[in-house]
């Protein structure tokens, strides 16, 4: 007879595994917490909330940002780039699954209007770089954002997706100091699933899904 005890030492040593293999995606879920694996090293951006069930034109998450790392040495801004002239701006979009392997162009003059993406917010390099925005990331607790959840709300053609999945993206441009164009540099993002329970009514995935 299989003792007891090695078949419990069995299963713990899988969940480890599990694990091991799921924390090297790009996103992973702690509870109801979804938030970005850092692929590179800036910036980070998580979503969080207490309900995976929303009214389809109502599905509002608190957003968090850490748009640089209070630990780093550098100055914020050298944490992106040293040699990079311009003022940055910061700007969270969602949009479709599909969009997402639609072209959109990296420059643009009007950061509220891009191709296949819907705007939700920005903030400009002043507010960006205090320490508001700031977090660290540590072995022990991963991410820990300084910022407090900003709520955002998804706009409800998001959800027309073929293939029930939707980005939410934190892309950071430069803007050219002759030309006024804005360039992105970087760019971070979730993918979250979804499905209809009713007409109206959307649940959430917040499983990883990179």
């Amino acid at each position: 007879m299989i003792n007891k005890k090695y078949i419990l030492a069995i299963i713990a040593l899988l969940l480890c595994l599990v694990f091991c293999l799921t924390g090297c995606k790009k996103t992973y879920q702690a509870g109801d917490f979804s938030y970005s694996w850092l692929s590179t090293p800036l910036p980070a951006i998580g979503i969080k909330s207490d309900t995976n069930k929303f009214p389809k034109d109502n599905v509002t998450f608190d957003l968090y940002l850490g748009l640089y790392d209070l630990n780093d040495r550098k100055a914020p801004k050298e944490q992106y780039y040293s040699s990079i002239s311009g003022k940055f701006v910061f700007v969270i979009y969602a949009y479709g699954e599909e969009d997402f392997y639609k072209q959109s162009t990296t420059e643009v003059y009007d950061y509220t209007k891009k191709d296949n993406r819907y705007y939700i917010m920005h903030i400009d390099e002043e507010q960006a770089f205090t320490e508001e925005y700031c977090f660290v990331n540590s072995s022990k607790n991963g991410i820990v954002y300084k910022q407090e959840g900003i709520p955002i709300t998804i706009p409800k053609n998001v959800f027309d997706s073929q293939n029930n999945l939707f980005r939410i993206a934190l892309v950071v441009y430069v803007q050219d100091e002759d030309s006024g164009e804005y360039k992105t540099i970087e760019s971070e993002y979730i993918t979250l699933g979804y499905e209809f329970l009713s007409k109206h009514e959307v649940k959430i995935d917040f499983s990883p899904l990179d």
